[in-house]
């Protein structure tokens, strides 16, 4: 699913919004990923027609039209859209920091 640009970040975002669990996990997707409050969220999915991929851009600025070519030109690729509009990606996570547990001894 990462290498077919389906997931990114750890996250489903090639997901269409089409029941209300959807639509609430998708809102938590987008401000996960981008920062934006709940009515920001909300308000780039309704002009992306529930397309979680779209409303990131869109909440990195992009008009719609713009989004939809950007993300056409990337493949549908989240991570190479983001870089052609000059929004990095997210740092890769430090594993030391998820657990404190050591690992079993053999």
């Amino acid at each position: 699913m990462i290498l077919l640009g389906r997931v990114y970040d750890g996250l489903m975002v090639d997901l269409q919004a089409v029941s209300q669990k959807l639509v609430r996990r998708s809102e938590d997707i987008l401000t996960r990923l981008t920062g934006s409050s709940g009515e920001q969220a909300r308000e780039a999915l309704r002009r992306a027609n529930g397309s979680v991929k779209l409303a990131v851009l869109l909440l990195h600025g992009c008009d719609v039209k713009e989004a939809a070519d950007v993300l056409d030109r990337a493949g549908g690729q989240l991570r190479a859209a983001l870089a052609t509009i000059g929004q990095p990606g997210p740092d890769p996570t430090d594993l030391s920091e998820l657990t404190d547990v050591e690992a079993p001894k053999m």
